[in-house]
């Protein structure tokens, strides 16, 4: 027999009696597949028979067995680790602390899924990547992790990474420019959002459902507003400037909201945009503004009062359905004018 150990083979899996791992591509470093014991706290190796851990892989926790996934409590990843791969950590449903070497710089989809428990997300300092879902679901995480809210330098991400989670408050870091889509949707303990002159893009449904969102502080510099939609208790919309765009749905079923101004620089209002904002008891149409679109304000049944300039040249007829209430203030036979007398809605003509 040999005296000298086994050569490890990329891609097959080995087993210490402790961890399964396998060898990378590069035959130099490891990744874990699999924690065997049923452990609380689990601390990951930086060496495995003096060969260098850099990968932690999917489901490394109860690979095979869902109440080990469900008995681990917290897990430390040391420096020397550069990737959390997917779903590495998906449904430890009772994980609630994770600290992360600053060697580490990627987290993939979905590594942190559903960890229901999650509250500290310690280290990391140097991550550059963030993948679709990671943290989705993390409702006990009530803030966002230090890597990313004190981050310097852009990280880039995937979709709908903080989405779910029970995150309160959220100033949106600089370096993020574009907040990405369903980011942060149906987070329902997000009463705060604070955006910085830096951000140029809200995406499709970044803040879709989050039911207690109160408050919103766009900067100035934000060039279109994206998707606020179902935001139930959002009462007011002060949009700057510089917003030349509102996008489709974008503050759809906001029912609580009752105040928007709506900036000169407004250019267009996408349709149904206010739709079903019941609240809503006024709104002025600024002069650049041509069309209003379909559904832009159906079933905002305590809207009062439109002022719509004569720059406007079509309304749909379904932009005002079921606004029973509504006065249409316009100029003699301007568009708007004769778009009131056609569907019988009141109007008041200006002097």
């Amino acid at each position: 027999s040999s005296a000298y150990p086994e050569r490890k083979v990329p891609g097959k899996i080995y087993s210490n009696g402790t961890y399964e791992y396998e060898v990378l591509p590069d035959g130099k470093s490891l990744c874990i597949t699999s924690v065997i014991p049923k452990k609380k706290k689990v601390i990951f190796p930086k060496k495995i028979d003096n060969v260098p851990v850099k990968e932690i892989g999917g489901h490394c926790i109860g690979r095979y067995s869902l109440p080990k996934r469900r008995y681990v409590r917290e897990v430390i990843i040391p420096n020397g680790v550069e990737r959390i791969n997917y779903q590495a950590f998906y449904s430890c449903t009772n994980l609630n602390r994770v600290k992360i070497g600053d060697s580490v710089s990627k987290i993939d989809d979905r590594a942190f899924f559903n960890c229901k428990s999650l509250k500290d997300v310690e280290g990391g300092k140097n991550i550059d990547y963030v993948g679709t879902e990671a943290f989705l679901r993390c409702r006990k995480l009530t803030t966002l992790p230090k890597f990313w809210s004190k981050s310097k330098k852009a990280i880039e991400h995937g979709y709908a990474c903080f989405s779910n989670t029970g995150i309160r408050s959220v100033s949106i870091p600089r370096w993020d420019t574009e907040v990405g889509e369903r980011f942060y949707a149906e987070c329902e303990n997000l009463r705060k959002v604070v955006f910085t002159k830096e951000q140029k893009l809200i995406s499709v449904d970044a803040f879709y459902k989050c039911k207690n969102l109160r408050e919103v502080k766009f900067s100035p510099g934000l060039p279109m507003i994206g998707n606020f939609r179902w935001c139930e208790k959002l009462e007011e919309a002060n949009i700057p400037n510089t917003v030349k765009y509102i996008c489709r749905q974008a503050f759809q079923h906001c029912r609580s909201l009752k105040k928007v101004s709506l900036p000169n620089s407004l250019k267009s209002i996408d349709e149904m945009a206010f739709q079903d904002c019941r609240s809503l008891k006024q709104i002025k149409i600024p002069k650049k503004i041509k069309k209003i679109e379909q559904k832009t304000f159906q079933g905002c049944k305590n809207l009062k009062k439109a002022v719509i300039p004569k720059s406007v040249k079509e309304i749909h007829k379904t932009a005002f359905s079921g606004c029973k209430k509504l006065v249409i203030h316009c100029q003699k036979g301007s568009y708007a004018h004769r778009y009131a007398k056609k569907y019988h809605i009141k109007y008041q003509l200006k002097k």
